[in-house]
């Protein structure tokens, strides 16, 4: 200690007595001076201590300010998201990121700033981020101030937290990194994309021609139903190729392709294998095989006729034709692999039969198609040439007089005769020709009608019955054609009957019970067509205006040997009885039949053992009887 220490020292101890004589009563000068000589050392210590904190407070505002700078400045998003799932705190690059001020982040939840398309899909993964955040990282949209979307990846932790702006103990919230991910989808996408496409006509390869096989594979086990594969080699490409070159090669197999695309629907996959090898993947699959066949056999025709056509590369003109095979698949134990090799296999035969051609892995399938081919082509003419016809088939009370009549569609072919619609309405439904047969039906049909009541046969024939199929009822003028077809024809709409199938009972397109209900409140009444052979219930009765049950004639058959058929005709009679509208037997040829029916109580009866379908003119003499004599089959 220095003179000058023990100097401030004495001076300090002679004050100390002075001012508190009562607390050193008894103590010695040198006693108190050692005293003081400990303090003043604890003095210097604690000056020591407070400089040494005071530099550490400084290096402490220095990390924290570096700390701020860096949590600001990051290239990541940070945010403390509450158990709440509100945003307590955030930094300068997130709000950044989504285009706005750190005020408009805090305070919100966080859910209100994702894309509004993720909101409801990623709900669920979102709550699960929030109570297991180390377990994996969430992708997702989240929308910025101006609309626009941007892909972020979030990674979280657990941490220890103090409430903002209170007093409470720290808790467990959630500090969530936010990455822009944006960049590095795009390049995901764009690998992606490369990996699935070929490079140089942008088509899926065989890489994703496979894994959309397998899936349509995998609905048609399941579903138990139909698709097809078309694998497409062209004819003589090798030749221009090496004669015109390759870049000439590659325009054409571009054109190839674009063709392909402009030409099939966009449910159906067309994929380049490589080379000049294509295929073809149906997307719309069915549980008919036939009809999946005669699909199949369209898109072939249409690709082939296509792919036919001139090429105009450069100054060239190049002509070209494929070779196109065809494999139907199903729930059986079938493979990508086998199916493409089915296919490849049937492609193969048509080249050696002569090439831009097509041929089906199953054989009989070819003939079966090319067999709806030919009459879909027949039937085209046939509505150009006016080939179509219609007889008619009376329609009895019980004591066997005409009260109305069925108009039943034939085909009169130039070749084979009288064809009646078993045979052609099935390719007319699925190619929707029966749209303007089904018109061109309706106006010969009223046009005959108003001809039989000019006639004065008006009072015989109270009724006549019209078929209409589903497919007419899709359309959308379709009422609004039969009304202005009524009008043109003068006919009372009451005195036509509209029959209708089962199948368009059970229909749920609000279009389609419109127009029905529509053409009611015109007058027109409707009977249905061969009820009980389909799923039609007293619900779907009561759901449309149905006026008459018309009873199939396979249960009208075997009515007086198979007590089955008794039982369900006479449950009919007894509904239609109940529900108060007629009941009309068809298929009536026999004596028995027709006494059982009556002793039921049914009201109408239609069937050979009164008349069988007759031509217009010979119709017209039944007509001018009044009444039918049975002359059915008695046996």
């Amino acid at each position: 200690m220095t003179d000058s220490d023990k100097y401030k020292l004495h001076i300090k101890a002679h004050a100390f007595i002075k001012k508190r004589p009562d607390q050193i009563k008894g103590l010695k000068p040198k006693k108190i001076a050692k005293l003081f000589q400990k303090l003043l050392v604890f003095q210097e210590e604690l000056d020591l201590q407070n400089k040494k904190l005071r530099h550490i407070q400084g290096k402490l505002e220095n990390s924290c300010n570096f700390f701020y700078q860096l949590y600001n400045s990051a290239p990541v998003g940070y945010m403390i998201i509450q158990s709440e799932g509100i945003i307590s705190q955030a930094n300068n690059t997130l709000a950044e990121l989504l285009d706005m001020n750190l005020d408009d982040l805090r305070g919100r939840l966080f859910i209100d700033f994702i894309a509004p398309k993720e909101q409801q899909l990623s709900q669920a993964r979102i709550q699960d981020f929030y109570r297991n955040p180390d377990r994996k990282n969430l992708d997702l949209q989240l929308r910025r101030r101006n609309g626009k979307t941007l892909n972020v990846r979030l990674r979280g932790r657990l941490v220890n937290w103090p409430y903002p702006n209170t007093d409470a103990e720290t808790s467990k919230q959630l500090l969530v990194i936010v990455s822009d991910i944006t960049e590095l989808k795009r390049v995901e996408k764009k690998f992606k994309h490369q990996a699935h496409h070929d490079a140089l006509t942008k088509l899926p390869n065989r890489l994703l021609l496979s894994e959309r096989l397998n899936q349509v594979l995998a609905k048609a086990r399941r579903d138990g139903q139909y698709s097809a594969v078309l694998f497409l080699d062209l004819d003589n490409f090798k030749t221009i190729n090496d004669s015109l070159g390759h870049s000439v090669g590659d325009r054409l197999l571009i054109e190839v392709a674009r063709r392909l695309r402009r030409n099939l629907r966009r449910d159906d996959t067309v994929a380049r294998l490589g080379g000049d090898e294509f295929v073809v993947l149906l997307g719309n699959i069915d549980k008919d095989l036939h009809k999946v066949a005669s699909q199949a056999h369209s898109i072939a025709e249409k690709v082939r006729k296509t792919l036919s056509e001139p090429y105009q590369i450069g100054n060239q003109k190049l002509h070209i034709s494929a070779s196109i095979g065809i494999s139907l698949f199903s729930s059986n134990n079938e493979n990508a692999d086998d199916i493409l090799k089915q296919a490849d296999t049937a492609m193969y035969q048509a080249k050696t039969e002569g090439r831009n051609a097509f041929r089906f892995y199953r054989p009989e399938m070819q003939s079966e198609a090319q067999a709806r081919m030919v009459i879909e082509q027949d039937l085209r003419k046939a509505l150009d040439r006016g080939e179509f016809v219609h007889y008619y088939q009376a329609q009895v009370d019980t004591l066997g007089r005409i009260i109305g009549a069925e108009a039943l569609l034939r085909w009169q072919h130039p070749n084979q005769g009288l064809i009646a619609p078993a045979k052609f309405m099935r390719v007319a439904e699925e190619t929707g020709l029966i749209v303007p047969i089904g018109e061109m039906g309706l106006q010969a049909i009223f046009k005959q009608f108003n001809h039989w009541s000019n006639s004065g046969l008006g009072e015989v024939i109270q009724s006549l019955a019209v078929n209409v199929s589903l497919r007419q009822v899709h359309q959308r003028d379709f009422s609004q054609m039969v009304i202005e077809k009524l009008k043109d024809a003068a006919i009372d709409p009451q005195l036509i009957k509209i029959e209708i199938t089962e199948d368009l009972m059970l229909t749920e397109r609000k279009l389609d019970i419109d127009q029905i209900m529509e053409l009611k409140t015109h007058g027109l009444r409707f009977s249905v067509d061969d009820f009980g052979t389909g799923y039609a219930s007293l619900a779907s009765l009561r759901r449309l205006p149905v006026d008459e049950i018309k009873i199939d004639r396979s249960f009208i058959r075997n009515v007086n040997i198979e007590p089955d058929d008794a039982s369900i005709v006479e449950t009919i009679i007894a509904m239609a009885q109940k529900l108060k509208i007629d009941s009309i037997a068809e298929g009536v040829e026999r004596r028995e039949q027709m006494d059982f029916l009556n002793s039921r109580g049914c009201d109408k009866y239609q069937g050979n053992y009164f008349s069988r379908p007759l031509p217009a003119q010979e119709f017209t003499s039944l007509l001018e009887q009044g009444e039918v004599r049975p002359i059915g089959l008695t046996h």
